[in-house]
């Protein structure tokens, strides 16, 4: 009797769990005028599916003389943009449950559409905010460009790193902001949906300090409680912390274990898949690394996110860009979705007690940082 009520009440409990975490879903309408007479468009979400409760990514809407008209559900203002084609993407923008309207011009590709709901009149107190960044990043980016102008046959390595560590410090500057505006404005949908947007390219430790500065109302939205999650799983991966041992096997089926990690002075821990093109761009650098330092104790690890389907893709594509060191295959990507690593490529570099003493670091700041902390 007493596993009778035990299993009664834990049946009774998981089902109001379950009921707690499904959200009201309210109706939107987004009624929108776009610059060209015919076509289909799509409202595509702009974060991994989790983030919202019935899983959808896109819906579309045929355009007639100019003019379309999308409707659906939403727990609470959720993060999308628009395509159109080849011919137009439009910047991320956030609907809100009720009715509200969108201008579209495809000649504004990438920027921000015209659009009329509560959540997207705070943009105007964001560009203020960010005004003075945008500023300075537009400049940098003019420097960049003359520099790679000059240098077309080749950047020279010192100006290379130069640059490397001028575009992390940007970054470094926007997160800041980020948390200094959501101190202000704690109840910032557009700002929450740019952490979102920020988790997929990979955890940084300043994630965990902006989002205590949510409102309890925006933390305890659906997407909220997604976020939450998301970051405390990916924390494991900042810096100082122990890159986690995870279930990957390599080839002949030989587990990923600590052990690849210790026997290194330093290991680089790179994500990647055989069709990611901004990953393959990478390995010419990454070889002229390893091949450097490699004696002196320096290897690299290579962890490919391809499905099972595609494992001759993923071996044919080591054998053409020759990147000799070992690999594992993390089948469907189902042990990096556990770490929130999304975004490719993607990298973390180890010291011998399997501590990440850096992320995301291009080639040459992998050199500059082997050359001061290696060894003889």
């Amino acid at each position: 009797m007493r596993i009778l009520l035990w299993s009664v009440c834990f049946l009774l409990s998981f089902c109001l769990n379950v009921a707690a975490q499904q959200p009201k879903m309210i109706s939107f309408e987004l009624n929108g005028k776009i610059n060209v007479d015919t076509g289909t468009i799509k409202l595509v979400f702009n974060s991994p599916s989790d983030y919202y409760p019935e899983k959808k990514t896109e819906q579309t809407a045929k355009i007639i003389n100019g003019e379309f008209w999308i409707e659906g559900k939403l727990p609470s203002p959720e993060s999308f943009y628009l395509i159109l084609g080849n011919q137009y993407r439009s910047a991320r923008f956030v609907l809100e449950p009720g009715n509200q309207w969108i201008n579209i011009n495809i000649d504004s590709n990438r920027k921000m559409p015209e659009l009329d709901n509560q959540v997207m009149k705070e943009q105007v107190n964001i560009n203020n905010f960010f005004k003075v960044f945008r500023q300075e990043s537009a400049l940098l980016e003019e420097k960049h460009n003359k520099l790679l102008a000059i240098h077309k046959n080749g950047l020279p390595p010192a100006i290379k790193l130069e640059m490397e560590k001028d575009m992390r410090e940007e970054y470094h500057k926007s997160d800041q902001l980020l948390l200094a505006y959501v101190t202000k404005n704690p109840n910032s949908y557009i700002s929450f949906w740019t952490l979102t947007h920020l988790m997929s390219f990979g955890y940084q430790d300043i994630f965990e300090s902006i989002y205590p500065k949510f409102s309890d109302s925006l933390r305890n939205t659906y997407a909220g409680k997604v976020l939450a999650e998301k970051i405390q799983s990916a924390k494991v991966l900042g810096t100082g912390k122990q890159f986690p041992i995870i279930n990957v096997k390599n080839n002949k089926g030989v587990n990923f274990t600590a052990d690849n990690i210790s026997k290194n002075q330093y290991t680089l821990i790179d994500f990647w898949y055989s069709g990611c093109i901004p990953c393959i761009e990478t390995f010419p650098g990454l070889i002229e690394v390893r091949k450097k330092y490699q004696q002196k104790g320096f290897e690299i690890i290579g962890i490919s996110v391809d499905k099972e389907k595609d494992k001759a893709k993923w071996l044919a594509a080591i054998k053409k860009y020759e990147i000799a060191w070992p690999h594992f295959l993390d089948k469907e990507g189902v042990e990096s979705a556990k770490l929130s690593i999304w975004a490719f490529p993607q990298n973390y570099l180890l010291n011998q007690k399997g501590e990440i003493v850096g992320q995301n670091l291009k080639a040459a700041e992998i050199d500059d940082y082997l050359m001061h902390n290696m060894s003889k």
